[in-house]
């Protein structure tokens, strides 16, 4: 109702059209993978690494863990044991491994003090590693002690003591270090190593 000289006018009430438009060409999101590396790739129930063949990969861009992946950021189920774990920083970190089968007998021990890692990168601080392997393609021992050791985008450097001792010369891995000196090939990254310094890269 308007007011206008004292009286009172009914008028039209306003009205408005909503129309809701829907996009029916939703974006197809694609693989980064090759098709080879996603015919691979399996889905393993209550694991997060997913894949066939480790060995085809190599280690991991972004992380220490240690294993062979395809990601950029590792897709490897972790046992490592920390005392305080929040946002990417960690404190007291304790991780172990082993295999026992016909043909390996491998296992490795690991700490580190500090740790920081996500999607770009990970760190250790004041870390250490054992371990040792024999298998029908080498045989190996690991003791090192590192001040720092870092992984971002592929490249891995290392400062500390090692005196890291073995030869692998599986399909696709070259590896050779006699007290903590050597060099390491695989299909994706290559690395030069002495006692007080590593460098690995990947290539690929």
């Amino acid at each position: 109702m308007t007011k206008f000289d004292n009286k009172f006018v009914p008028s039209i009430p306003k009205t408005y059209t909503v129309s809701e438009l829907r996009d029916t060409q939703q974006p197809v999101k694609k693989s980064n993978l090759s098709v080879v590396a996603r015919s691979k790739i399996i889905n393993r129930s209550g694991s997060n690494y997913l894949s066939e063949n480790q060995g085809g990969y190599g280690p991991c861009k972004n992380t220490l863990c240690g294993c062979s992946c395809s990601s950029e950021t590792c897709k490897c189920g972790s046992s490592e044991v920390s005392i305080y774990n929040k946002g990417g920083f960690s404190v007291e970190n304790y991780s172990a491994s082993g295999k026992l089968s016909s043909d390996k007998l491998s296992g490795q021990y690991s700490h580190s003090t500090f740790r920081v890692n996500d999607w770009s990168g990970d760190a250790k601080f004041l870390s250490g590693t054992v371990g040792g392997k024999i298998d029908t393609e080498g045989i190996g021992v690991k003791a090192s002690v590192d001040l720092a050791n870092v992984k971002s985008d592929g490249v891995q450097v290392r400062t500390g003591v090692s005196v890291d001792t073995g030869i692998t010369l599986e399909e696709g891995v070259k590896e050779v270090k006699i007290l903590g000196t050597g060099v390491s090939v695989d299909e994706n990254q290559i690395g030069f190593s002495t006692p007080f310094f590593e460098i690995k890269w990947n290539y690929r």
